[in-house]
Order: C-alpha cells, then sequence, then structure tokens
C-alpha cells in the first residue's frame, strides 16, 4: 500500500492524499532534462573556445584593415557563442532547482501523509477499540495540522515553479539570433569580392620572421626535442612581457594566485600574463575545453580545462579543496604548480619562452 493509499483509509484522508498529490510528480524526468541541457552548455563552450583561439592565431600571424575587421567580426561571432552557452547553463540550472523543489515537496507530502496515517492507527488501536466517529474526532486537531502543512507545501511549490518557468523563459529569450546581429560576411572588408582590395599582410614578429611562420599548433609539441633541454649560459627571457590577461580570466588568474601564495609559492614564479599566455594558447580561455585528438587522448587521458592538464597531472599537483579540473581557479593552481615544478616557473615554460624569442608557442 502506498502513503497515499495508507492516509485515503485514514478519517478525512482522503483530501490530504489530494493535495499531497499536487506535488508528486517525476522530478527524475527533470533532472534528466537538465543534464541533456547541461551537455550541450559544454558542447557550446568547447566549440566557441576553439573559435577564439583559432581567431587569436590568425590575429597574431596577419595584420592590416582586413585582417582587424575579421577578428573583430569573428570577436562578435565567439561573444554570441559564450551567450549561448550561458543561456543553456540558466536553463539547466533552472531545471535542476525545478528538480530540486518537486522532489523536496514530494518527500515532505509523504512524510505528511505518513505522519497522519500512523497516528490514525494509534487511535484505532486503543483499548478498548474507539469507534471510527470517535477516531476521527480525535484526529480532528491532526487533520487541520496537516491540511494547513500540505496546502501551504502546494502553494510555495507552485509559487516557486511558476518563478522558475519565467526565468527558463528570459534565459531561452536571451539566446542570440546570429543571423539578426552579425551581417552577411561575404558583405565585409576582410571578405573576397570583385574590385575590392583586402588588407591583409603577415605581421612581423620580434625575431624578424613572421607571426604566422614562426608559430606552431596550439599544443603542439614544437619539436622533436623529446623534453625541456635548458636555456644556456644568460638563462630564459624575464617574466611577463606580454599581453595582460582580460576580464573573467584574469579573475580566475588573480584567484589561483592568491591561493597559491597562501600555501607558500613566490609571486616571482607565477607571473600572470605569462599564465594567461599559456591559457590563450592551450584552451582560449574555456574552462571546459577539452583535447581529444593527441597522443594523450589516444591513452584515455585528454587534456581538460584552461590550461589542459591531463587528469594524472592534475590530481598530483592539484591543492586541497581544488580537486575539479573543469574549475577555472583549480585548473589554474595544478597548472601552475605543475609548471613551477617542472620549469621552475610558469615563465620558463618553453613555450611562453618561444612566444618572446620568435619561436612560436609549443605545448608544455
Amino acid at each position: 500500500m502506498s502513503a497515499l493509499d495508507d492516509v485515503r483509509a485514514a478519517p478525512g484522508g482522503g483530501e490530504l492524499a489530494d493535495l499531497a498529490a499536487k506535488v508528486i510528480g517525476a522530478p527524475e524526468t527533470i533532472t534528466a532534462a537538465a543534464k541533456t541541457w547541461h551537455a550541450a552548455a559544454g558542447t557550446a563552450g568547447e566549440h566557441t573556445g576553439a573559435l577564439r583561439n583559432a581567431v587569436s592565431d590568425v590575429d597574431e600571424a596577419w595584420q592590416g584593415a582586413g585582417a582587424d575587421a575579421f577578428t573583430g567580426y569573428m570577436g562578435r561571432l565567439a561573444g554570441c557563442g559564450e551567450r549561448y552557452q550561458q543561456a543553456l547553463r540558466d536553463c539547466a540550472g533552472h531545471l535542476d532547482t525545478a528538480a530540486s523543489t518537486l522532489s523536496s515537496a514530494e518527500t515532505l507530502a509523504l512524510e505528511t501523509c505518513q505522519g497522519y496515517a500512523s497516528a490514525a492507527r494509534e487511535v484505532r488501536g486503543r483499548t478498548p477499540p474507539p469507534t471510527e466517529e470517535q477516531v476521527a474526532q480525535s484526529m480532528r486537531p491532526a487533520l487541520g495540522e496537516a491540511r494547513a502543512a500540505l496546502q501551504k507545501l502546494v502553494t510555495d511549490t507552485g509559487k516557486t515553479l511558476d518563478d522558475l518557468a519565467g526565468k527558463l523563459r528570459s534565459a531561452i529569450g536571451t539566446i542570440p539570433d546570429v543571423a539578426k546581429e552579425l551581417p552577411e560576411p561575404d558583405a565585409q572588408s576582410f571578405a573576397p569580392a570583385p574590385g575590392r582590395r583586402l588588407d591583409w599582410s603577415p605581421a612581423e614578429a620580434e625575431s624578424g620572421t613572421t607571426a604566422l611562420a614562426a608559430s606552431t599548433p596550439s599544443g603542439a609539441s614544437g619539436g622533436g626535442s623529446g623534453g625541456f633541454g635548458g636555456y644556456g649560459s644568460s638563462g630564459p627571457p624575464p617574466a611577463g612581457g606580454g599581453p595582460a590577461p582580460q576580464g573573467q580570466v584574469a579573475g580566475w588568474i588573480n584567484q589561483a594566485i592568491a591561493v597559491l601564495r597562501a600555501h607558500g609559492y613566490p609571486l616571482e614564479k607565477m607571473n600572470a600574463n605569462d599564465i594567461w599566455m599559456i591559457i590563450k594558447h592551450e584552451s582560449g580561455g574555456n574552462p571546459h575545453a577539452i583535447n581529444n585528438w593527441d597522443s594523450n587522448a589516444a591513452k584515455g587521458t585528454p587534456s581538460k580545462g584552461l590550461m589542459q592538464t591531463i587528469d594524472p597531472t592534475f590530481d598530483a599537483h592539484k591543492l586541497p579543496g581544488h580537486g575539479n579540473i573543469y574549475d577555472p581557479v583549480d585548473n589554474i593552481i595544478a597548472g601552475v604548480r605543475y609548471a613551477i615544478d617542472r620549469y621552475g616557473s610558469v615563465s620558463n615554460v618553453p613555450g611562453v619562452v618561444g612566444m618572446k624569442t620568435g619561436g612560436g608557442y609549443r605545448g608544455y
């Protein structure tokens, strides 16, 4: 016998069962839907991060009005992707809250019904046995309390779910209409067209070679040296010097540095600009980036997160309380600790040195 059937057998219990039924649903189906939205948000983030990374490489390799226009246009497109990802995350979060609300309400409603049914059984079991009229009279105060509790639960749950439905509609409304927000790419100054002069030219790197010729694909080995061989008697370049991190990524980097300083790591070993240089080339600033094509992926340990660490490396260098590889701050902490352990500082990472000396970036 279910809890609702049980309470229906008690005096006035039918009313309680009907009230409880209003908050009994299938929260697991809402949770499943939320998981689908979370997965979609992760995929959107991966694609947007890859796009930003690719555009960044083009921006470093080419100069001119056409190249700048292309970078600006693609930046707007990536911005649409980030807003789309955030909308999906918001929707998933609201669905999670709805499932939790419904599950909690169902549990409380059933507990209320079970408590009332149990009390009725206790009254019926008294000696001498009471009549049903006596049982009903004895249960009247408890019935009133249970009714009031369930009515409030139904009202509060309905209001919460209505509010969440409104938030879902609002979140869906923030999904960008790319076709309306971005003009036709073929009509832009960076696109080939009869009679249109394309202002694109290779950018000059500090070494005198073009940035295009000097660069290597993000995450590549940068050559067949087979390991870090040192920097010679003059040592590595000084820390910093590259572009400063911006916005949200800068906040993550600063948080990670603060945690590491609290654990005794000196500031000079973890220059924020150099950390950003690694992040920019490894993940494009996408905390959910994952490399599913290289040798590590083939071994079942793909690189993940902002600084593209594999699980064994992350596990070996994470700090207590910072064990989520996809959490941006946790990933930076582990990546920086690995860089310091292996190279002495973030600024000594070969890819960072390569970007400052014209050798291009390579994975660390």
